[in-house]
């Protein structure tokens, strides 16, 4: 057993050791380079303090993972900004977690069958965003720690179970739903009394969970503002979750995040996802009991999928990490055990090594990231991240063109996102001069952005800070409700300035929620002008 399990994990280190040699992406410049937590720790920041609560841009998340901020902190404070080693300590989660799988598995089924489901694991192309984005390690720590509170399950030890899901859930807070995951563990190898004897691990657990909820009151915590969403076509969600299933059958080589924007899938994920619903079937064939209770126990841990589509109208590939703990154990619990399905395994094994390999060169940089995104999965969101990240270089022409294709329509004819609204409005400034932009405005117009309520009143800014500001009352006069926003009552309080009613400028600077910001933009405003 020890012999199969060591070797599926030396294909797995072979498949991912390139990683190191990738950069930091995405989140990662906030969550990491730019987080003050790391860079000027204190004990407060590193252990009672919001995941996202010293970055630059973001200050509030309502996400409490020490672990995960002791694992970021570790790579800096011992390498600090160089990528490899984090990286590095990423791919030792993930083969430190396959092996638990393979542990798992073959303590039920033997050795050989924990080395397969090692080996599906390990290799499964859908799961090399969790390992080679940096930021998305907490899932790589709570799986892990999930899946040693299910061995502890098996092999009766309550304490241990307990401390694994206290570390999983200051990981991430998806270990809430480790009790349950045990508990079909246990009914799938042993019915009702397999449930039975797994009762004090269970007890452990819960013991564990709650003490994570109880040290949360004194934790400081921000608000996470949750988005709003503006999705027209009904089937998005369920063209969400035919993606997902495609994905568990096979995934493209699709790298960064797909949304709820992107339409209806094409034939051959469609063709995937049933693929994946067949497979199930087949497997749950083998063992009724057990492969329901495992195919639950893959649903149940899938339900951040749900609150992902349901919240963001994103699905991250890296949600699925946990849930593959069950698909492996699903599939190697009920494969033949012949030479047909050691070559089919073999077979699939090359396919995921390609797949794997393919993907790598994505994760060198942002520009290779967001390139890719709008490549594989090109919508208003990707578009949006692209133009930002161009604009962050300096590149303002090429962030312009992201922004304005952000604005394209998309598949399922949704409206543009308010994001893409307002930054093809702040790349335009820096790039355009007011003639130049008065033309864009019509082709955003009938984009959808007039339909934003911030869109016109930005619009009319922006012409009044490029020097039309005529062009910008016009705009602000015909927006319906102009005491509503601030920018429009300094445009309102510079044209009462010009006709000489300073009582209205005066009465329309004091309306805005910050006055004192209202009396700089109108300063600004009225330098400009002179």
């Amino acid at each position: 057993m020890a012999f199969r399990l060591w070797m599926a994990l030396t294909v797995v280190f072979a498949a991912y050791i390139a990683c190191v040699s990738a950069g930091y992406v995405w989140d990662d410049h906030l969550l990491i380079l730019q987080n003050d937590a790391l860079t000027a720790p204190t004990l407060r920041k590193l252990l009672a303090s919001d995941l996202w609560c010293c970055t630059q841009e973001l200050r509030g998340s309502g996400y409490w993972r020490p672990l995960t901020t002791l694992s970021f902190f570790a790579d800096i404070a011992g390498f600090g900004a160089v990528p490899g080693p984090a990286h590095l300590q990423s791919l030792c989660w993930h083969l430190l977690c396959t092996g638990l799988v393979g542990r798992l598995v073959a303590g039920r089924h033997g050795g050989a069958r924990g080395a397969v489901a090692a080996l599906v694991f390990g290799l499964h192309p859908v799961l090399s965003e969790a390992v080679v984005w940096i930021s998305a390690r907490n899932d790589l720590l709570a799986a892990t720690f999930c899946v040693g509170a299910l061995l502890a399950a098996d092999a009766r030890r309550p304490t241990l179970a307990g401390v694994c899901a206290l570390a999983g859930v200051l990981s991430k807070e998806s270990t809430v739903l480790l009790p349950g995951m045990i508990g079909l563990w246990a009914y799938a190898h042993g019915g009702a009394a397999g449930v039975r004897e797994a009762a004090r691990p269970l007890i452990g657990t819960t013991v564990g969970l709650g003490v994570a909820l109880a040290l949360r009151p004194f934790v400081e915590l921000g608000a996470q503002a949750l988005p709003r969403l503006e999705i027209t076509d009904p089937y998005a969600v369920v063209y969400g979750l035919v993606r997902v299933l495609g994905w568990v059958s096979w995934p493209w080589p699709l790298t960064g995040t797909a949304t709820l924007y992107m339409g209806c899938p094409s034939a051959g994920t469609w063709l995937a996802a049933a693929a994946t619903l067949g497979g199930a079937a087949l497997c749950i064939r083998v063992d009724v009991r057990r492969g329901l209770a495992l195919a639950a126990l893959v649903v149940l841990a899938a339900l951040p999928v749900a609150g992902a589509l349901y919240v963001y109208a994103t699905i991250g590939e890296r949600y699925l990490y946990l849930p593959m703990v069950g698909v492996a154990a699903l599939i190697a619990s009920a494969v033949p055990l012949n030479r047909t399905s050691g070559v089919a395994l073999a077979a699939w094994s090359a396919g995921a090594l390609a797949t794997i390999h393919v993907r790598m060169p994505d994760w060198s940089n942002n520009a290779a990231f967001f390139g890719a995104a709008t490549r594989r999965a090109p919508d208003s969101f990707s578009w949006n991240l692209l133009g930002v990240d161009r604009g962050r270089d300096g590149q303002r022409g090429p962030a312009l063109a992201a922004f304005e294709s952000a604005l394209l329509p998309t598949p399922a004819g949704d409206p543009p996102q308010t994001f893409a609204c307002r930054n093809v409005l702040v790349a335009a400034r820096a790039v355009l001069d007011a003639p130049a932009l008065a033309a864009r405005l019509p082709a955003w117009k009938a984009a959808g952005c007039y339909t934003l309520p911030p869109f016109e009143p930005s619009a009319a800014w922006s012409l009044a800070l490029l020097g039309d500001e005529a062009a910008g009352l016009r705009i602000a006069h015909g927006v319906a409700a102009p005491d509503t926003t601030g920018l429009l009552a300094v445009l309102f309080a510079v044209e009462a300035e010009r006709d000489g009613d300073i009582v209205r400028a005066a009465g329309l600077l004091g309306s805005v929620e910050n006055p004192s910001d209202a009396r700089d933009r109108y300063g600004m405003l009225l330098a400009l002008r002179d």
